[in-house]
């Protein structure tokens, strides 16, 4: 690949950061006498040279690399805090943990997660009142009733 110029680079950086190839290019290089139109072409220019294209489908693939280790990473973290929730038997937690990791995977706004989510809702809810269950069992003289309300998810 070609070297690419100190402003070239600056552009290519800005480009990924903003989007938008005319904002790009005003950070990059000096448009302080140059009319808008001249700007946009400019930068349309920069953007059909293939080393700059080049130089964009690298730092889309290091950015794409990174946004998968960290979603994986963070993905991972969930799991674990479930699993100790789950170990304490903390439903509230294990709720939490479930909700993050589909928020994250994008899964939130689905109808199947949906589903899924409101039946580990009610299997840690069970797991909630077998706890209390068990624990009041010793006092077999204390009568236990246990309303469950579900919120309705927005």
């Amino acid at each position: 690949m070609a070297e690419l110029t100190p402003k070239q680079e600056k552009f290519c950086q800005r480009y990924i950061e903003t989007g938008n190839a005319t904002q790009a290019y005003r950070d990059s290089y000096d448009c302080e006498n140059m009319k808008s139109e001249t700007i946009n072409n400019k930068a349309y220019e920069l953007l059909q040279k293939g080393e700059i294209t080049a130089r964009l489908d690298e730092l889309r693939q290091h950015h794409q690399d990174r946004h998968d280790a960290t979603v994986d990473e963070m993905v991972a973290n969930l799991q674990e805090a479930y699993e100790i929730a789950k170990m304490n038997a903390n439903p509230n937690a294990m709720i939490s943990a479930i909700n993050a990791k589909a928020k994250i995977l994008g899964l939130d706004k689905s109808s199947r997660a949906d589903i899924r989510l409101k039946e580990l809702e009610a299997q840690i809810k069970q797991l909630e009142i077998d706890k209390i269950k068990s624990e009041m069992a010793d006092d077999s003289d204390n009568e236990i009733t246990i309303n469950v309300v579900r919120a309705k998810n927005e």
